[in-house]
């Protein structure tokens, strides 16, 4: 429920957006946007990235993370895939 608090009014590019807070089973589901992507579990595992390709992902990601400090949201963990 927190998690949906914090992040539901955010507009930032990179951030996957939470739609809804569902009762699922005994408890509750949270129904995230469907960026249409892979995760960059799945990308890198495919085959060897360029440097450039890996520069560009790092920034990328570092970007993102930046705007979600600006907005004073503190995160526990960043993972490249669940």
């Amino acid at each position: 429920k927190h998690e949906y608090e914090i992040t539901k009014n955010l507009d930032l590019a990179g951030i996957i957006k939470p739609y809804s807070l569902e009762n699922y089973q005994n408890g509750i589901a949270l129904i995230l946007e469907d960026f249409g992507g892979r995760s960059l579990q799945e990308f890198i595992c495919d085959s060897p990235i360029p440097i450039r390709d890996f520069l560009t992902i790092a920034i990328g990601l570092a970007s993102s993370l930046g705007e979600v400090h600006k907005n004073n949201i503190i995160h526990k963990d960043i993972k490249p895939s669940t």
